[in-house]
């Protein structure tokens, strides 16, 4: 059993086994988890999500509990189908198929694409998709600092996709796979949110973006513009609209070994594995998973960086207003959950936090939970 902050119990969460990396060149490659119908390693895989299922209950503060969040809605109806191959590699994720009945008991295959998005420098698109949508809006993650669209790969992706959505996420000029990182501190929050109007713009439909952390300013600069509707956003741990100032300050005071790693990590030099540890997991994250996204951490514009700071800030009065979540997380070092709360009353956005969380909640052993709390608040803001 797991203990659950405000006094109850819950079952403990385990994860089915975790999406392959984004690598390099072209062909297709399979967990190796799940090679071979008999294995015993897909047994373990088809019955993850027995056990994985998480209790019915409120992920909020006991004060904030606008939305009750949860084990997320079952499979959408439609079938899995393999998306085409355009330029570059495409990575087919194995998972096995939750309700037998629906899908044969057979486990089912998602492609991921990678596309480049013709744009001032190319922009780098994944996509996963499983059928035709079913008339939802589409919906486009946008990553943080230091980071590529591979953060939301790794398991939002293909866990929207297997609920029938189509689920893409970007990465900003200067990360991951798309061009311009001889030029990223060159770069601003103007910059990474023309890249987020080019990937709105080549979607069929305007999607719900769901943008964590530095993403997340890059969508409110996008609401300040006005240049197209969206049908609502959630916000993932974000950097508030009023700035980094406070969490700066925060980090200064009383963690003043992170706040040095961090500066650090802003100067271009490398954070250590410890200071990572610190500022994005929770304590329960594994070692070996925090091992492997160490290794793919890159580094982010100076020029965003200020940005945040103090320098670019979005104007409040000029914002579109759409509906909005914004979701904390109980152990984030980086932006601390009432800071969070500030932002979803200042964005006149619904609140609500992830216990036990840390700050790269997409990444955590418990990502699951997240997902299903972004699920259910789409699904019933966008009825």
């Amino acid at each position: 059993m797991a203990h659950v902050p405000d006094g109850r119990r819950g079952t403990d969460f385990r994860p089915g086994a975790s999406f392959p990396s984004v690598g390099e060149g072209a062909g297709s490659l399979r967990h190796p988890a799940l090679q071979g119908g008999n294995a015993p390693p897909v047994r373990r895989a088809r019955a993850a999500p027995r056990r994985g299922r998480v209790p019915r209950r409120g992920v909020f503060d006991r004060r904030h509990r606008h939305l009750s969040l949860g084990r997320a809605p079952r499979v959408a109806p439609g079938g899995a189908r393999r998306l085409s191959e355009r330029e570059a590699l495409v990575l087919h994720h194995r998972r096995a198929a939750r309700g037998g009945a629906r899908h044969g008991g057979a486990a089912v295959t998602f492609a991921i694409e990678r596309r480049h998005l013709p744009g001032e420098e190319p922009l780098e698109l994944l996509s996963c998709v499983n059928g035709s949508g079913g008339g939802r809006a589409p919906l486009l993650f946008v990553h943080g600092a230091y980071v590529g669209a591979w953060c939301w790969a790794e398991y939002f992706l293909p866990w929207f996709a297997e609920r029938g959505y189509e689920a893409h996420a970007l990465s900003f000029r200067g990360h991951g796979k798309s061009g311009g990182h001889d030029r990223l501190h060159g770069f601003g929050l103007g910059d990474y949110v023309d890249d987020l109007e080019v990937a709105i713009q080549a979607l069929p439909r305007p999607p719900v973006v769901i943008g964590h952390s530095m993403g997340a300013l890059v969508v409110q600069k996008y609401l300040e513009r006005g240049t197209g509707t969206l049908p609502a956003v959630v916000h993932v741990c974000p950097v508030p609209p009023f700035g980094l100032l406070p969490s700066t300050f925060h980090l200064a005071f009383f963690r003043p070994g992170l706040f040095s790693e961090i500066n650090a990590l802003a100067s271009g030099h490398r954070a250590s594995r410890t200071a990572l540890a610190e500022a994005l997991f929770s304590r329960s994250v594994e070692s070996e998973r925090i091992d492997r996204f160490y290794g793919r951490m890159q580094r982010e514009s100076q020029r965003a960086l200020m940005d945040m700071t103090i320098w670019n800030l979005p104007q409040l009065w000029r914002m579109q207003r759409v509906p909005a979540l914004v979701l904390g997380a109980e152990h984030d070092a980086l932006i601390a959950p009432s800071l969070a709360q500030s932002a979803a009353s200042l964005l006149g956005a619904k609140y609500g936090l992830l216990d036990g969380m840390g700050h790269a909640v997409m990444l955590e052993t418990a990502w699951e939970r997240a997902a299903g709390a972004v699920l259910e608040w789409i699904e019933r803001a966008t009825m």
